[in-house]
């Protein structure tokens, strides 16, 4: 009797094999899914940039969001290498006899031959829990500023007070969950809209929204004021409802600099801006009032600036300054901010209560 030779590829390394090309694959999938919602975001950025690129500050904005796309498009390329590799893998006759890992036995052959051990050294970095993806220096300072990330954290802690026990507002829906095994790219679109609501209070916090400069452009919901000035881009505003009625606003503006780089006169840009959002912000829905008399009411309550000055420098930085419905804050990471949060509940509770 002549025994029959049979050569069967179901074998463990094989299999692990398998179960390697299956989880990048889908990392990989995830990955891509994620690189393609990045650009739409930065797409949209630079398309409500562009009609501002006559402004220096403006250019460097689309400049660096031009250079996202362009490292983005080149992780996309590599991704599609990786998978014309995995898919030649795929396309073998004998890869469809390989069934499913079932134990974690590691077989010395998946170490020691080449054609294994590279695809099981990416398994295992793919699977650390330290694994961290390294962008170079030019590419981390394009994607987010130091200024850029400090407003970002600020809108963020602004949320975070909300819905703290010291003002207990419900947020309708939070944007900023951090599921595990998540990759979340810290990235606001301009215009993001936050809603919060306590009994019949509604707050809405846009980040970094144009307000309009016509009151034929505003309305009740979404845009209830606009300004006389050429300052309309505040880092965030929040509008504050009472049973549907629009009653006034706070706006936020988080500079990442001391308080003597943007609050001096002499400093005609920072120092105009904060005024002008304070004094020449108008709305003729305020309280419900008829028209002519609501634009007489001033729209903003307050204007509040973050900073995160104040440790190394004069004592008086530590110390809030408030002038005319303008506030100085200091606000840090690490430090606590329920005093913020207070002040802020109080401030909303002062604006609701005159419609009490």
């Amino acid at each position: 009797m002549v025994p029959n030779r049979v050569i069967s590829y179901d074998i463990q390394e094989n299999r692990w094999l398998r179960r390697i090309i299956d989880f990048y694959e889908s990392e990989l999938d995830t990955f891509t899914k994620l690189v393609s919602e990045s650009k739409k975001i930065i797409e949209k950025e630079i398309t409500s940039l562009r009609p501002y690129q006559n402004i220096k500050s403006n250019q460097l904005e689309v400049n660096s969001r031009l250079l996202l796309i362009n490292q983005l498009e080149s992780y996309e390329m590599v991704t599609q290498k990786i998978l014309k590799i995995s898919n030649i893998v795929k396309s073998q006759s004998w890869y469809h006899e390989i069934s499913q890992l079932k134990d974690g036995y590691i077989p010395h052959v998946l170490v020691m031959d080449t054609r294994y051990s590279l695809m099981y050294k990416l398994y295992q970095e793919l699977n650390n829990n330290e694994f961290q993806i390294r962008l170079d220096s030019e590419y981390s300072h394009a994607w987010k500023l130091t200024n850029k990330l400090y407003e970002i954290w600020c809108y963020i802690r602004i949320c975070r007070m909300l819905i703290g026990e010291n003002v207990n507002f419900r947020a309708k829906e939070w944007i900023f969950d951090n599921k595990k095994n998540t990759f979340l790219v810290p990235m606001l679109m301009p215009g993001t809209c936050m809603e919060f609501t306590r009994d019949n209070c509604l707050l809405k916090l846009y980040y970094d929204a144009i307000i309009p400069r016509n009151s034929n452009k505003t309305n009740l919901e979404s845009n209830p004021i606009y300004t006389v000035e050429s300052h309309n881009r505040p880092d965030a505003r929040l509008d504050i409802y009472l049973n549907g009625t629009y009653m006034r606003s706070i706006i936020f503006e988080f500079k990442y600099r001391t308080i003597k780089n943007f609050w001096h006169r002499n400093n005609s840009t920072s120092y105009s801006q904060i005024i002008s959002y304070r004094f020449n912000t108008i709305s003729k829905f305020t309280q419900g009032l008829p028209q002519k008399i609501a634009r007489e009411v001033r729209a903003v309550s307050e204007v509040w600036v973050f900073h995160p000055t104040g440790e190394s420098e004069n004592a008086e930085q530590k110390i809030e300054k408030t002038d005319e419905g303008i506030k100085l804050i200091r606000l840090k990471p690490g430090e606590d901010h329920s005093n913020i949060a207070i002040e802020l509940n109080r401030l909303i509770e002062r604006i609701i209560g005159v419609g009490e």
